[in-house]
């Protein structure tokens, strides 16, 4: 499973920000922009948004079950 990840990670790092990234960014220079999405990719970040919810998580925020509390163990 380590390694299945480990290769999406480093696939997403050679993706790049496209024109819509980027132009999503350039708009919170005029308005309150809140992009909400469902990719795990860092896409919109690295495009220039500073404002974004990932629905799904964050492919390179990483937690172990070490990690969550112990009532969620429950």
């Amino acid at each position: 499973m380590l390694d299945f990840y480990n290769m999406r990670r480093r696939q997403a790092l050679e993706a790049l920000p496209n024109a819509a990234h980027k132009e999503l960014a350039e708009w919170e220079q005029w308005f309150d922009v809140q992009v909400i999405t469902q990719n795990i990719d860092d896409l919109h970040e690295r495009g220039g948004s500073s404002h974004v919810i990932h629905l799904h998580g964050e492919i390179f925020k990483m937690r172990s079950i070490k990690s969550l509390s112990p009532s969620f163990l429950k």
